[in-house]
């Protein structure tokens, strides 16, 4: 493997298309009971008076776990890649510049054969028919990157809609995968609903009242957490010493 060098994901220089991680962090489950919080914030501990209490009645234990916690936090950082993320958006962006080009390249094709119907049964062509025909045709420019594009993708993933996801969110996915390959990872991430995804924004409330998204929410804030704490790092691989 070459060198790492761990980089902050968030500056103007890596020119990523991500949303920057919150300097901020909460906690999103009780101290005591391990129950997750509806609301996620700064400072709560206890989910209820009950464990409020059991934690001011045992309040040196749960002290001193807390700053054990904090104190090996930063020992085993975990190192996600930024080439394997731009990898990601690279492919779909090329996928949804596909769509684009191949659903136009399909309506010209229709529009030709309309044309040729009307010609062999000797009907009038109107010229927005003829507009159409013109409009709809690709370029020759538009070909070769149509071209480009089908020799680039694989045909398994031709087919599938990836989201566009921030650099936090593609890394929250792949801890959640973490043995995928990249076809895998795309198959997985556009078979996800968008439920799933509404989770995946910080300032959406929309998980409140399903545990089975709340915990989705909470696990998303916790990694945005450790993102912040720099448990969690983004670094770029360099192929030798002069890149």
């Amino acid at each position: 493997m070459g060198n790492i060098l761990v980089t902050n994901p968030v500056t103007e220089r890596n020119k990523l298309d991500t949303i920057s991680v919150t300097s901020k962090i909460v906690n999103t489950n009780c101290i005591v009971c391990g129950n997750a919080f509806e609301r996620p914030r700064m400072g709560k501990l206890y989910c209820s008076s009950r464990c409020k209490q059991f934690g001011y009645n045992h309040k040196n234990e749960i002290n001193q776990a807390l700053a054990d916690k904090q104190t090996g936090i930063n020992q085993i950082p975990k190192v996600f890649f930024i080439e394997d993320y731009t990898s990601y958006d690279r492919k779909r962006k090329m996928l949804k510049r596909y769509r684009e080009l191949e659903r136009k390249r399909l309506q010209w094709e229709s529009v030709d054969q309309r044309l040729g119907l009307r010609q062999k049964q000797g009907l009038p062509i109107d010229n927005y028919l003829l507009e159409c025909y013109t409009i709809k045709k690709l370029t020759e420019d538009e070909e070769g990157e149509l071209y480009e594009v089908e020799r680039n993708l694989e045909d398994e993933i031709l087919n599938l809609n990836p989201k566009s996801l921030s650099l936090e969110q593609w890394s929250f996915i792949k801890s959640l995968y973490p043995l995928l390959d990249d076809l895998t990872f795309i198959e997985i991430v556009s078979s996800l609903s968008s439920e799933f995804f509404e989770q995946l924004i910080l300032n959406s409330n929309s998980s409140k009242g399903n545990s089975e998204f709340l915990l989705i929410k909470n696990k998303f804030i916790n990694h945005c957490n450790l993102i912040a704490m720099g448990v969690i790092q983004f670094a770029k691989r360099f192929l030798n010493e002069g890149d």
